[in-house]
């Protein structure tokens, strides 16, 4: 029998929540909370357990007991409530390893499908968060993207064969310049883009088109 415990829920929130539970098969009600410090001894005698978080603590506060709470209590099954302006947590909260983020507003019948998803030992993701996720992904990739730098044709030659994979000895042979000379060249790539080693700097080409 898995225990569901409900903490630091609003009254709506929780309304809903508890008659979701009642309906469900192999799970009971153990207890609710409005603080986090005795809730941790409840878990702690419980083998199985699923907690809802609701929404009156603050985010950071969620963030922070959520991580407490798995990496402590491995065998916890972690529900978060979230209002629909709190959207840049989502990739934290999965992140730290909860099983659902699901909306305060959400109807009875999704957070049926979502705490039984959970339930089983599976994550829940509903529609609208997962394109949020894939935006805020898509926008922190591009927020990545250096801003290139101006090459000499030699530099952007010894750009694409390192990105190939080449020594600096065959390098030289190639464009038939000394090994000494390419050598020189890759250090002025390394400050020029600002990197440090021969990964950062293919990365930073991959990233800005220099190479493919």
């Amino acid at each position: 029998m898995i225990k569901a415990c409900i903490l630091a829920t609003l009254a709506a929130e929780n309304k809903q929540i508890k008659e979701v539970l009642e309906g469900m098969e192999r799970v009971c009600l153990a207890g609710e909370w409005d603080g986090e410090h005795d809730l941790f001894a409840a878990i702690e005698n419980c083998q199985d357990t699923l907690l809802i978080i609701g929404t009156s603590f603050p985010v950071e506060k969620r963030m922070l007991l959520l991580e407490q709470l798995k990496v402590g209590y491995s065998h916890l099954k972690a529900v978060m409530m979230a209002e629909p302006f709190e959207r840049d947590f989502l990739i934290r909260s999965y992140t730290l390893g909860v099983d659902a983020v699901i909306l305060s507003s959400t109807s009875k019948a999704e957070l049926e499908i979502a705490l039984k998803i959970v339930v089983r030992g599976g994550r829940y993701v509903n529609q609208h968060h997962a394109q949020l996720i894939l935006e805020l992904m898509a926008t922190r990739y591009q927020n990545r993207i250096e801003k290139p730098v101006k090459l000499s044709t030699l530099e952007l030659e010894i750009f694409t064969l390192i990105g190939l994979g080449l020594t600096n000895e065959e390098i030289g042979k190639q464009l038939g310049c000394s090994k000494r000379t390419v050598e020189t060249q890759r250090v002025h790539l390394l400050q020029k883009t600002g990197t440090t080693n021969t990964a950062s700097l293919v990365r930073y080409g991959l990233l800005n088109g220099i190479i493919s």
